[in-house]
């Protein structure tokens, strides 16, 4: 398949980083995304997002929920534009979290409502909820939730008094109450306050937001507690350091050079009304904003998007520093786009394309970077298929799907599977030559392949000859061995104690240094694949 276009309005997402979004106009058809690191703001027409409400923001997904449908609920990627079906509501839900990302076969959504005391989950690919009725016998609290936040893989559901830790099981639930006491404000004789829990770097936080008087609008200031999981107890921050909060009904924390703002702020906004605040933790002061300068008519929110924009491999054509260096990344693709990211030195902004998967699925992209070869990147797919970019002109770009034969071989009905699969794979080019690797489950199957470039298809490699690979997720890259006796390996950064671990192409087996072990997988072996592989030059 050869592919040369223009981007398309309606493919490319509609914002970049996180943004206030407003659902506005007739039947809720528009939304207006206001982005806070520059001011902007940007009108879209999402077919995804139309007459739809936000639940809750986790890991750049959205939790929507139909306006006039009280049982439609899905999963919505704005960057992606991928959906994904959950169960029919059982009833009325306003709030929900995912522990992991939804590609992640560990996920689960739990959805609760303040006005009901019972909450319900279900995992990806599930037909209908479980349901989960809260009853607690001690008599302590009332089982109404209040807010849940998802933190380490784990679940928290908070109370108007108390919090429970939450574990899934297959079926059910399983809660652990803890007395969790409200922390004291430092202000005395508050009236009113509202609070929200944030999830940041792995730690729960509680923003207390102190009003004047019975005022539901008017703020004095806000304070910040951290839970001690340890104590159970809540514990007065002063400051948040680089991270900035974002408030509303779905609470999420970014870090603000990323971001593009200063740190040690808390943007927050009231629902209903169109004004943004932040609250500069450093000098107490609240700065008020209007993001975005347009009146609305039958509007709604407003409501924090977070995308998850981070590439899954990148690559470059040049050394950084050359004026005509390209940067490429692409991000983990769906079942239906291809998503990649392309920057020119010297641009002010990436350019996004989201690329359209023929039917049936013609790529999905590995979890490696991929490489530049002969003008063109090209990726690996899952199958060990190779997708070929050639960005052509600013906004005109060519997508290939290389005839190479797939490695593996498998149905769309085997999509999900697919995407769940524990395979590593890595491409690496050398010399002109482009090899790829796919080890299995806890190791085993290492297999290594060269593409025969005047048949167009993968041959297997029983020997590096004199070279040596170094793998990672995020750098690999085959080189002379230099020593004897040193050649016809893969090293992977893992280690068996302290010792790095290899696998020799003669052996068939893994070694290390320093010690005589070996076997056929990495048991007994530690590593970080996020880890990467650095070359010095002369």
């Amino acid at each position: 398949m050869d592919i040369a276009t223009k981007r398309s309005p309606r493919a490319v997402p509609p914002t970049y980083t996180p943004s206030l979004v407003f659902t506005h106009g007739k039947h809720y058809r528009d939304q207006t995304f206001c982005t806070i690191s520059d001011g902007c703001y940007h009108i879209r027409s999402i077919p995804e997002m139309r007459r739809m409400r936000s639940i809750a923001s986790c890991y750049g997904w959205l939790i929507l929920n139909s306006y006039y449908s009280s049982n439609e609920c899905y999963l919505f990627n704005p960057i992606s534009l991928e959906k994904i079906l959950l169960p029919p509501l059982m009833h009325g839900i306003n709030m929900g979290v995912l522990t992991h990302p939804p590609s992640d076969p560990n996920c689960v959504v739990l959805l609760a409502s303040s006005n009901t005391n019972s909450c319900i989950f279900c995992r990806i690919g599930d037909k209908k909820w479980m349901e989960h009725t809260l009853v607690f016998k001690n008599g302590k609290f009332k089982p109404v939730p209040k807010d849940v936040v998802s933190c380490k893989g784990k679940i928290y559901l908070f109370f108007f008094e108390g919090m429970a830790a939450v574990d899934v099981h297959d079926a059910f639930l399983s809660l652990k109450l803890h007395d969790v006491k409200d922390p004291k404000l430092s202000l005395p004789y508050v009236a009113c306050s509202s609070s929200f829990r944030v999830e940041s770097c792995g730690e729960i936080f509680k923003v207390s937001r102190i009003h004047l008087g019975v005022s539901a609008k008017i703020i004095l200031t806000l304070e910040v507690f951290k839970l001690d999981l340890s104590k159970m107890d809540w514990v007065k921050v002063e400051s948040l350091g680089d991270r900035v909060f974002l408030l509303g009904e779905s609470c999420t924390s970014l870090s603000s050079t990323e971001l593009g703002v200063k740190g040690n702020c808390i943007y927050f906004t009231f629902r209903g009304c169109t004004r943004l605040f932040k609250f500069d933790m450093d000098d107490g002061t609240i700065t008020v904003t209007l993001p975005c300068g347009r009146k609305f008519s039958y509007w709604e929110g407003p409501f924090w998007v977070v995308p998850n924009c981070e590439p899954q491999g990148i690559s470059f054509s040049a050394p950084p520093t050359s004026p005509d260096c390209i940067v490429f990344g692409h991000k983990r693709s769906s079942g239906k786009y291809v998503n990649v990211s392309v920057y020119h030195t010297g641009e002010d902004d990436w350019w996004e394309y989201c690329i359209v998967n023929e039917v049936p699925i013609e790529f999905l992209t590995a979890n490696c970077n991929p490489v530049f070869y002969d003008g063109v990147f090209c990726c690996l797919g899952k199958d060990g298929k190779l997708g070929c970019f050639h960005s052509k002109e600013e906004d005109v770009y060519e997508w290939r799907v290389l005839p190479v034969p797939a490695i593996i071989s498998w149905s769309p009905s085997m999509l999900y599977s697919v995407l769940q699969s524990s395979e590593w794979q890595f491409l690496v080019e050398y010399n002109g030559e482009i090899l790829s690797v796919s080890v299995g489950y806890v190791g085993q199957h290492v297999r290594v392949y060269k593409l025969d470039q005047s048949k167009m298809r993968w041959v297997g490699v029983t020997s590096l000859g004199d070279k040596v690979l170094f793998l990672s997720r995020i750098t690999s890259i085959l080189v002379p061995a230099g020593l004897k006796e040193k050649e016809n390996r893969i090293y992977f950064p893992r280690f068996h104690g302290k010792d790095n671990v290899f696998y020799s192409l003669s052996s068939g087996n893994y070694h290390c240094f320093g010690s005589k072990h070996s076997r056929q997988d990495w048991i007994d072996t530690s590593g970080n694949m996020e880890s990467t592989w650095i070359q010095c030059k002369k």
